[in-house]
């Protein structure tokens, strides 16, 4: 089975693709659908170019970034960074490890509440304030995906 290798900051980024199925970003949204389809999926985790840069227009394979919004933003690869390996530490982990989608998702749920994802792992991202006030609903929404299970309410 064919492992992913995914960035530490886009584990949060996807918790809409994967709670709903649907996302319209060209990269992330296949990776998430990968995810959706075989929940058991090996994830490794890294910090840096993942599986969703590599193929984006708008990363740079010379420079090894993303060349999107840097003029307006250029702390955001940085930043970027930084909250990949945020997140890689406070799940206990360290950049290389794999883990099974699954498995990957309910570790994020036991370890990371809205507190910890502003506060720690997404500290430095200017989009914070804006992901934190949906995190918990949509972790719960792809662990329960991810699971197989069904809303029953």
């Amino acid at each position: 089975m064919e492992t992913l290798t995914i960035r530490g900051h886009h584990l949060f980024d996807m918790l809409g693709a994967l709670a709903t199925g649907e996302s319209k970003h060209k990269t992330l949204g296949p990776a998430a659908q990968k995810i959706r389809t075989n929940p058991q999926v090996p994830i490794k985790v890294v910090v840096g170019v993942d599986d969703i840069c590599s193929p984006c227009e708008w990363w740079d394979h010379d420079k090894a970034h993303c060349s999107r919004n840097l003029e307006d933003h250029p702390q955001d690869n940085q930043n970027s960074a930084t909250s990949d390996e945020n997140a890689i530490r406070v799940l206990g982990m360290k950049p290389g490890d794999v883990m099974n989608a699954d498995d990957l998702y309910r570790l994020i749920q036991s370890k990371v509440d809205e507190r910890v994802f502003a506060e720690e792992v997404c500290v430095v991202c200017r989009l914070v304030d804006k992901c934190r006030e949906t995190y918990e609903q949509r972790i719960a929404d792809v662990v329960q995906a991810l699971s197989g299970e069904s809303s029953s309410s």
